[in-house]
């Protein structure tokens, strides 16, 4: 269990026989009240799910991942809001590149990512939508605490 900045976690981890994992991990913000609860299985090495749920807001979103190779693509369906995004992602000598769309509003966006730099063009490309582009370039550093 660990426990930073009025946050605690405690994480399950359980690998089956067949190959396939399990990793439950609770989460407690005591700013907010907030708990949420993260589930991932991974049902083999191409194949994996996801789901989180928020006890605050009531909030449950899943995930299916597939990949193979240096691709992978992901549907991804938030219950509160009836959204439903896809995105495919590529491994390329050392970066990520990735797409997405999201079915209910018509916005996309384009990434590249390269640690520690990941640069995002985002817009709305729905029926009868005006293209506004936004861009962001972000650096990140991982540290241990």
């Amino acid at each position: 269990m660990g426990k930073r900045s009025g946050m605690a976690t405690m994480t399950l981890d359980k690998t089956f026989g067949s190959g396939s994992s399990l990793n439950l991990r609770a989460i407690y913000k005591q700013s907010g009240d907030v708990f949420i609860l993260e589930e991932n299985w991974k049902l083999d090495a191409n194949n994996k799910i996801a789901g989180t749920y928020n006890f605050a807001t009531e909030e449950a979103t899943f995930a299916y991942t597939h990949s193979k190779g240096d691709w992978s693509a992901t549907g991804r369906y938030n219950f509160a809001k009836e959204s439903t995004i896809f995105d495919v992602q590529r491994k390329y000598k050392g970066a990520t590149l990735g797409a997405a769309y999201s079915l209910n509003d018509g916005s996309a966006s384009l990434s590249w990512s390269k640690k520690p730099l990941k640069a995002i063009l985002k817009g709305n490309i729905g029926k009868g939508k005006n293209l506004t582009p936004q861009a962001a370039l972000m650096v990140t550093h991982e540290f241990d605490l």
